[in-house]
């Protein structure tokens, strides 16, 4: 089982605010494993936020990420971009004014998309 425990924030020369995260692990009640990891308090607010939004809590993620690098010994880091309102706006009209084939040229073969684009 994974605890984790969240200590009062200290603060660097930098006057970064940063808070200590403690994971500890109980393997059968009789081994104990501690791991301190420096993070900021932003960064921790917002982890514990985005698994709250889940159901689940910020121990069961950090548990199953160490699990996974464990298993498959290596890190994967990824991040599915949202688009924005603009962006999603900017493609509908790229997608009707496409459908609508106003000013799109065709093609049968690559000679003669060459011939108009004037690379020959």
């Amino acid at each position: 089982m994974l605890y984790i425990i969240l200590e009062d924030g200290i603060t660097d020369s930098n006057k970064s605010t940063y808070f200590i995260l403690k994971v500890v692990y109980w393997y059968m009640e009789t081994m104990e494993t501690t791991m301190v990891i420096k993070t900021n308090k932003k960064l921790r607010n917002e982890a514990k936020a985005v698994a709250g939004n889940l159901g689940i809590p910020l121990t069961t993620v950090l548990n199953a990420l160490l699990k996974q690098f464990v298993r498959e010994q290596r890190l994967t880091v990824s991040s599915d971009a949202t688009p924005t309102k603009t962006k999603l706006a900017l493609w509908e009209e790229i997608s009707a004014e496409m459908d609508s084939a106003v000013g799109v040229k065709s093609f049968s073969d690559v000679e003669d998309l060459i011939k108009d684009l004037r690379l020959a």
